[in-house]
């Protein structure tokens, strides 16, 4: 492949806002001696479609202002008093935005309402939603 022909892979992948589609030389390395233009192409769709998704999320996370990332995983279970495991789980699931319900978390300094909120948050950011996390405070001033 020439140069010409390259330039010119680069200038339509810009104009197609398909970035990833510059990494084909990358996708043909990794191709089998079998693998025809259909399997190649697919590749690069693949490529393509992880990698809007990957910034799609960090735009999402971005986006919703958390004052710091907070995951689940990292959450202790044993802070909560008055809620189960389970409903922790449920609520992780997103289910509530789809059946457009609020949730609303009141309890003393430090039981962990920030921490699950923003997991929470997290969760609903890599399933492919717009979230925007407020205080009581910031939305009372809002």
């Amino acid at each position: 492949m020439n140069s010409v022909q390259k330039e010119m892979i680069r200038l339509y992948a810009k104009q197609l806002r398909l970035p990833t589609f510059n990494n084909y030389e990358k996708v043909i390395r990794q191709l089998s001696v079998d693998d025809g233009y259909a399997q190649f192409l697919i590749e690069l769709m693949k490529q393509e479609l992880a990698e809007r998704s990957a910034a799609g999320q960090k735009r999402r996370i971005k986006t919703a202002k958390f004052p710091t990332l907070k995951t689940l995983d990292a959450f202790d279970m044993a802070r909560l008093e008055n809620v189960s495991k389970s409903t922790i789980q449920q609520l992780a699931s997103c289910d509530f935005i789809k059946q457009r319900q609020n949730i609303v978390m009141i309890g003393n300094p430090g039981s962990g309402k920030t921490h699950l909120s923003i997991a929470l948050g997290m969760n609903a950011c890599e399933a492919g939603y717009r979230v925007k996390f407020y205080t009581a405070v910031n939305l009372a001033a809002e």
